[in-house]
């Protein structure tokens, strides 16, 4: 048993640890020119936390510091008499709040969520996870954690058989088999998610930014410093309960607006890295 849990837990960490070495090797094989070295704040954004809300609740903030959305003394959120329109979500924020009048922040939320200018950041970010995950890399990677996740079970099994016929007590490594059926399970599953969600915003962090000049814009300060950067009044509104909202909810409004959002798009040809 204690040889078994001790190859369980080399494979993981060895796994883990080959895993970002080769999705790290992968951003170097996509054309410099291919758009996901050219995606904007919000679009990393809903890659690294896979929530809509989070989109939302960074262009709502940033319209309460510049003074365009004013938050009431009943802790409702309005419109200010001078607005400040920086980009299409902004536009499509007052818009809505505009129509709504003094509204909570998890109705105005609600509201928000099925509109195309945030729907589409999903719908096209879905995109780019299904791009990568159909790769022949990310293929090739995934059959080799599967077959080594095997190779474990198998010999687990083997352990119990021989266990059983030697009428010794099998409960244990049963137990660890198991309970090792489940961890691949879950591991494989997060996976299909590490590209997205851990390696191509670490990049921009640790790599693409530090071209640029991102210092005096909000939305790239949100993507780096996360809601460190939110103001003390609207932390309060946030901490307000409010619903759980992913994006599989996010598909069922239609607009004129339905084009992919930003430099995104849900046609991934032109990239390296099949």
């Amino acid at each position: 048993m204690i040889s078994y849990l001790g190859l369980i837990v080399i494979l993981f960490a060895g796994l883990e640890w080959y895993n970002r070495r080769k999705f790290e090797q992968t951003i170097h094989l996509f054309d410099k020119n291919c758009f996901i070295f050219d995606l904007r704040p919000f679009e990393l954004i809903y890659l690294k936390n896979m929530n809509i809300s989070s989109i939302i609740n960074g262009s709502v903030n940033e319209l309460i510091g510049n003074g365009s959305i004013k938050i009431n003394a009943d802790k409702t959120i309005s419109v200010n008499d001078v607005t400040i329109i920086k980009s299409r979500e902004d536009r499509q924020i007052i818009a809505s709040l505009e129509d709504l009048g003094k509204s909570s922040y998890s109705n105005f939320l609600n509201q928000l969520i099925p509109k195309p200018v945030f729907s589409n950041i999903v719908r096209s970010m879905d995109e780019v996870k299904k791009y990568f995950s159909r790769s022949k890399i990310f293929s090739h990677l995934f059959v080799l954690n599967f077959t080594l996740f095997l190779i474990l079970i198998m010999f687990g099994l083997l352990r119990i058989v021989t266990g059983v016929l030697r009428e010794k007590p099998v409960v244990q490594i049963t137990l660890a088999v198991i309970v090792l059926l489940f961890l691949m399970i879950g591991y494989l599953f997060r996976l299909t998610n590490v590209f997205s969600s851990k390696v191509l915003p670490g990049a921009y962090t640790k790599e693409i930014l530090s071209k640029r000049n991102t210092e005096n814009d909000w939305q790239w300060n949100y993507f780096l410093l996360g809601t460190a950067i939110f103001t003390t009044s609207f932390v309060s509104l946030t901490n307000r309960p409010t619903p759980d909202n992913s994006g599989g909810n996010c598909g069922t409004s239609s607009s004129s607006d339905s084009s992919c959002g930003g430099s995104s798009c849900s046609s991934c040809g032109g990239c390296g890295g099949d």
